[in-house]
């Protein structure tokens, strides 16, 4: 996963899973992103709120870190990388396929952790304590059906929401409690379209995927 915040220095796709609330916000880290099409889980309500109380408390513990903001909190399904517009139909045709496969199902932010690890973070997350098989389902459902145009993944599938980026020299994670939040419901995939411009980034939906038993 580290790869993939490295590869957002160029122009990337994303494709990420949203709960189904009438947020339309989204955003990977703007000053890193030139033209882009992201789809993530998109947290709002309690989930940000809760997340962002322990980006708080990380940096008044004096984690020297480049935040992301609680607007940007999302969790990665599937890294595209650079899309020639011209195929965007085609992916598009193969989420709709893909989403109705996989079931909603609720993701918990139960851990703290980092990578490459908490003594040396570099980049440090929240998610869940153990796997969820239906985020991994999602994933394979996605990735599968976008691989079929040649599109190529990391075989990673962990559910993290990163929080923040290590600024400066390598200083250990400090011990916080993960936030006290009820799990967040995934209930469909969103595709944006996402540009660069003077005032920031601008993020523009293509189109929403509803994911089975999403009533």
């Amino acid at each position: 996963m580290v790869a993939e915040e490295q590869a957002a220095l160029r122009r990337v796709a994303t494709l990420v899973a949203r709960g189904a609330a009438p947020e339309e916000v989204f955003a990977v880290v703007a000053e890193e992103v030139g033209r882009c099409i992201p789809a993530d889980i998109v947290l709002w309500g309690d989930a940000r709120e809760g997340l962002s109380d322990l980006a708080e408390a990380l940096r008044e513990a004096d984690w020297p870190g480049r935040w992301v903001a609680p607007e940007n909190y999302h969790l990665t399904v599937a890294f595209l990388g650079s899309v020639d517009p011209a195929r965007l139909p085609d992916v598009l045709d193969a989420v709709r396929v893909a989403a109705p496969r996989a079931k909603a199902f609720n993701v918990p932010f139960d851990t703290v952790g980092a990578f490459p690890n908490p003594r040396r973070p570099r980049v440090v997350w929240v998610g869940p304590s153990v796997a969820v098989p239906a985020f991994g389902a999602l994933c394979v459902s996605v990735r599968n059906a976008l691989g079929a145009l040649g599109f190529t993944f990391e075989p990673h599938s962990d559910a993290h929401v990163t929080l923040a980026r290590a600024a400066g020299p390598t200083v250990a994670l400090p011990s916080v409690d993960p936030p006290r939040i009820a799990p967040l419901r995934v209930a469909e995939l969103t595709l944006y379209q996402s540009f660069t411009e003077r005032a920031g980034a601008r993020y523009e939906v293509l189109e929403r995927f509803g994911l089975a038993d999403a009533g």
